[in-house]
């Protein structure tokens, strides 16, 4: 793999070039291949380290040895396709639905997204080179720029060669992206089985998101009804956000108690 142009491209998404070179995920694969990488192309040895629910691995850059990153542009097939597995590394996102009651009825989305048109041209350019078809789109304002920038969507298209086509010559270096990669290319060979597979996959992602998100998000609100003296009867949190979702997996009572501490 040419791991300068993997650095570079995982700069296109999560990672920085400031005072420092670095990642800050929650991937130990992937924080650990960032390691690797940095490793393999300047010959520095770097430990991942974690901080609460987040993995961060820095070099330093005070001298500005490493900001021609940014502008790195690989000229070789081999460079396009690890720039790219930086770039989707990153910011990329397979996903895979049932959204109809037949075996056939799946959607499929393999896609990268920016605020940066550049980058997302630039990876347009790499994908046309080693054969893979896309479609670029404007999507929505990005939340985390106070509405003021477009994100745009850079999509895989469709198809059971395409897919192969990328799952072989770019992937993924994270475990849980490879794996829905494996199961939107198998949904075309076996959709029975791919059903199957993905509904287990999707109730685990969601059951994931309940516990670490959604859940520690309502017993704050919970917490902040009992600290102000206001009413936490269940009725009397129906307007709290996402209550009424996360009392499928528990009851009122129980996190009442949680909230309490």
């Amino acid at each position: 793999m040419d791991y300068t142009a993997y650095i570079s491209g995982v700069l296109a998404g999560d990672g920085w070039c400031t005072t420092n070179l670095g990642l800050h995920v929650k991937d130990e694969d992937f924080i650990r291949e960032f390691s690797h990488a940095i490793k393999e192309a300047f010959g520095y040895d770097t430990k991942p380290r974690i901080e609460g629910k987040y993995w961060k691995v820095t070099k330093g850059n005070y001298d500005g040895k490493f900001n021609w990153l940014h502008g790195y542009e690989p000229e070789t097939i081999e460079g396009y396709k690890a720039w790219l597995r930086g770039f989707f590394d990153s910011e990329g996102n397979a996903q895979l639905h049932r959204i109809g009651t037949t075996p056939n009825s799946v959607q499929r989305r393999i896609s990268m997204y920016s605020t940066n048109i550049e980058t997302m041209n630039k990876s347009v350019k790499y994908f046309t080179a080693l054969d893979i078809k896309t479609t670029l789109r404007p999507t929505k304002n990005s939340i985390s720029h106070l509405g003021s920038k477009v994100v745009y969507e850079l999509r895989i298209n469709a198809g059971i060669q395409n897919y192969r086509q990328f799952s072989n010559l770019v992937g993924s270096s994270l475990r849980r992206k490879r794996e829905v990669i494996n199961e939107i290319i198998s949904s075309y060979q076996n959709k029975g089985e791919y059903t199957r597979k993905a509904q287990k996959l999707g109730a685990e992602v969601k059951m994931v998101k309940m516990v670490e998100v959604t859940l520690p998000n309502v017993i704050n609100a919970l917490g902040e009804k009992i600290k102000n003296g206001e009413g936490v009867r269940s009725i009397d949190c129906h307007n709290i956000p996402s209550y009424i979702s996360v009392l499928r997996y528990f009851n009122h009572r129980q996190m009442i108690a949680i909230a309490k501490g």
